[in-house]
Formats: C-alpha cells, sequence, structure tokens
C-alpha cells in the first residue's frame, strides 16, 4: 500500500484471502531486561515490548487498508485480509552467543 503517513512494516504475505503482516528486528534485540520483576520472574525488554505493539499496529493499520480498494504503481490490489496474522522475528537464541 502506499505507505504515506506511516511506518512500513517490513513484509506483507498473502494470497487473495489470507494476509500476514511480518516485522523483523536485529538479531542483537534484547529479548529481556537487565533486572527481573517480582517473584524473580523475566522482565521483557522495551524494544520487545515495543516491537509487539508496532506489529498490532501494522496489522491493524493495514486491515482497515486492505478493506478500501489500493493501488501500487497505478495496479488495483487484490489482497483480501481475513483472519491476518502476524510473525515478528526477534533476537538470537542462546546458542549463538
Amino acid at each position: 500500500m502506499d505507505g504515506s503517513n506511516t511506518v512500513i512494516g517490513d513484509y506483507l504475505l498473502g494470497d487473495n484471502f489470507f494476509t500476514t503482516f511480518v516485522e523483523l528486528k536485529k538479531p542483537s534485540t534484547p529479548l529481556f531486561g537487565k533486572k527481573g520483576n517480582r517473584s524473580n520472574s523475566w522482565k521483557l525488554s522495551n524494544d520487545l515490548i515495543e516491537s509487539v505493539s508496532q506489529i498490532l499496529e501494522h496489522k491493524a493499520t493495514g486491515l482497515i487498508r486492505l478493506d478500501k480498494q489500493q493501488f501500487i504503481k497505478g495496479e488495483p490490489v487484490n489482497q483480501k485480509a481475513y483472519d491476518s496474522r502476524v510473525i515478528l522475528i526477534i533476537g538470537k537464541d542462546l546458542e549463538g552467543t
């Protein structure tokens, strides 16, 4: 879609019926905060929390846009979005450190 006045998501996957919004973050993005929460539980990093919020906003905005006729370079977009999913790829596994 045209992306005017918005943050553009990294990928939009789909066919004529289903759509998946994908957001990629750097492998160095921390998943956890430096200190634990109460009861020694892990504290999620602000980067992770903000990334989840960002991808959910992409989905919400995308669903509104896909409900209206859109054009890319003059060509109509026939993509629909029923029960859309989101994928957030962030951080790295502990084995890769």
